[in-house]
């Protein structure tokens, strides 16, 4: 089934998250599709999650940069995005300019979540995503 824009757009969730030094999860286990353990969260089996946008928040203070990876369901890590560099006081966004609903620069499937980790301080970042049931 495809669904038009307007039905994405009423999909459309939006998650914040301070990413920190050490592995931090995108979304916690107490989310919407979410399951899994408080120290390894996971997306439902029955569930994809379209990522259509990542908007980084630098902190003020220094230059940082930030690596995204996907916990696997077997436990490993694959790194998606590596060495996002984030100045003071931008906000840069992954994929730059408009966010294209029909078209998201990423997925994870059921089972696996996103982590990222930051050099230095906690960044913020915010997730535009949205899911679908398969």
């Amino acid at each position: 089934m495809v669904l038009s824009k307007e039905e994405l757009w009423e999909r459309i969730r939006i998650s914040s998250v301070w990413l920190k030094p050490i592995r931090t999860p995108f979304f916690a286990s107490t989310d919407e599709h979410m399951g899994g353990t408080v120290a390894a969260p996971v997306l439902l089996e029955r569930y994809m999650r379209y990522v259509v946008m990542l908007l980084f928040q630098g902190n003020g203070i220094a230059a940082q940069s930030g690596n995204i990876e996907k916990y696997k369901e077997d436990g490993t890590y694959e790194v998606l995005i590596s060495d996002v560099q984030i100045q003071p006081s931008a906000m840069p966004q992954i994929p730059q300019g408009a966010p294209q609903i029909d078209s998201p620069f990423m997925s994870i499937e059921g089972g696996t979540n996103l982590v990222g980790t930051v050099n230095g301080n906690s960044i913020n970042v915010s997730v535009v995503y949205f899911d679908n049931e398969i």
